[in-house]
């Protein structure tokens, strides 16, 4: 890292770090959390030298979605039975309608 031969450094979660150096050649390390933080003197070094860094947290789909299931819990509950129900009437009515119909026919 002295010769300056880092050219891209994306750090994740979990202190795993992706290093692109000068020439194309990937490198990956695993690194303590504690080592790579945006405070810490690795990071003023790299800094120091110009090295793009980033910083990448884990995806935050999952978390979104679990904290959407109860509301499609609740508009299911509240909304989907009334409307199933209101289905099923209507269509128990039709048939009451019809047999009514064939009744009077005959």
């Amino acid at each position: 890292m002295a010769d300056g031969r880092v050219e891209r450094v994306v750090v994740r979660d979990g202190g795993d770090v992706q290093a692109w150096l000068r020439g194309g050649q990937r490198v990956r390390v695993r690194l303590p959390d504690s080592t790579v933080t945006p405070d810490g003197a690795l990071v003023a070094q790299l800094s120091g030298q110009n090295v793009d860094l980033r910083f990448e947290g884990r995806g935050q789909w999952l978390s979104i979605l679990l904290n959407f299931l109860p509301v499609a819990l609740f508009l299911a509950v509240w909304v989907g039975v009334p409307l199933g129900l209101l289905a099923l009437g209507a269509a128990w009515q039709r048939r009451r309608r019809a047999e009514r119909v064939n009744v009077a026919e005959g």
